[in-house]
């Protein structure tokens, strides 16, 4: 396939550690990005540094220091599950973000390797307790107008294990999913009645992970305007980063590992 696309493929630390300013999908105003080549597109990526710097927040420590490399994006390979599904596959720790058409900014931390081979009613959880679900919450109006009685929402909410079951994430061969317990999953994305892959998905409470919904300026059904997969690299460069080997096929399945 392609490379990383357009708007930054690599995130460094040195772009994100300590750098947990507004992140740019909290601000109402999008400044446009370079594609790379140095022209300017109105498409930037959903992930940047400052959100990255906040997500980061809630990785474990190990991981903080990491770069990450883009595997996934809707606007540069389409919205079919399974090409989403083998660009990630054999990557053991997976950031997913997306954007809905209410341009709410949300996703998920899986620490395990996605099983995509099971049909849905076949598909086994795994995971660990160190994934997490997130969103970006809106700036508040009140206190964009300086209203001090408004306690503002933190930037970024992360939504970590609750320890009340371990249904982390959950892969079949269309779709994906993390959480689950309560009244529905935390985060469910896959192909709608329809037949169209990555053009919805829902969120609502779960036991995993206690969430509140991810996007709640849509309710649970929410369309996906742009989405994104990203996992951690030793790559210093974008040029490295594309000519990375492909992960090792680990030697046995994704069991209930811990």
């Amino acid at each position: 396939g392609g490379g990383g696309g357009g708007g930054g493929g690599l995130l460094s630390p040195s772009e994100h550690v300590g750098q947990a300013s507004e992140p740019s999908a909290r601000r109402k105003s999008q400044s446009f990005g370079s594609d790379g080549d140095g022209v300017v597109t109105e498409h930037r990526r959903i992930l940047d540094a400052p959100l990255m710097a906040h997500i980061s927040l809630g990785l474990p420590a190990v991981l903080r220091a990491q770069s990450w490399k883009l595997l996934y994006s809707l606007r540069t390979h389409g919205a079919s599950f399974s090409t989403l599904a083998r660009r990630v596959r054999g990557h053991a720790v997976t950031l997913l973000v997306l954007r809905t058409a209410r341009d709410e900014v949300l996703g998920g931390f899986a620490t395990r390797e996605w099983d995509f081979s099971a049909d849905e009613r076949e598909a086994q959880y795994n995971g660990t307790g160190q994934s997490f679900l997130f969103r970006v919450n809106p700036m508040p109006v009140d206190a964009e107008n300086g209203d001090e009685n408004v306690k503002p929402a933190p930037p970024v909410s992360i939504y970590k294990w609750s320890r009340l079951n371990s249904y982390f994430q959950l892969g079949s061969t269309h779709s994906l999913a993390f959480g689950a317990g309560g009244e529905a999953f935390g985060l469910y994305l896959g192909r709608d009645g329809l037949g169209y892959d990555l053009a919805a998905g829902s969120s609502g409470t779960c036991d995993t992970y206690k969430n509140e919904p991810l996007a709640p300026a849509s309710g649970v059904d929410f369309s996906i305007v742009d989405l994104e997969v990203w996992t951690i690299t030793s790559a210093h460069t974008e040029e490295e980063a594309r000519l990375e080997p492909p992960p090792k096929k680990p030697g046995s399945g994704g069991g209930r590992r811990r």
